[in-house]
């Protein structure tokens, strides 16, 4: 998967999020979203990457 096609997979799960009345979650995501779009070092997006694995495998349902 590209640094685009993740974004657009986060930036989906954030209006998802969102919409679902999930403000925290979604606001924590754009953060993210933001990052990777304004990334300036591969590391940058390595480590956005590894939290985003890290903390949204964690979040559970959208409804829990």
């Amino acid at each position: 998967m590209t640094t685009t096609e993740l974004t657009r997979v986060v930036a989906a799960t954030r209006e998802l999020l969102a919409a679902q009345g999930q403000a925290s979650r979604a606001a924590w995501l754009e953060e993210r979203e933001h990052t990777l779009r304004t990334a300036d070092s591969p590391e940058t997006i390595e480590s956005t990457i590894a939290e985003l694995h890290s903390i949204v495998l964690g979040m559970g349902g959208i409804f829990d």
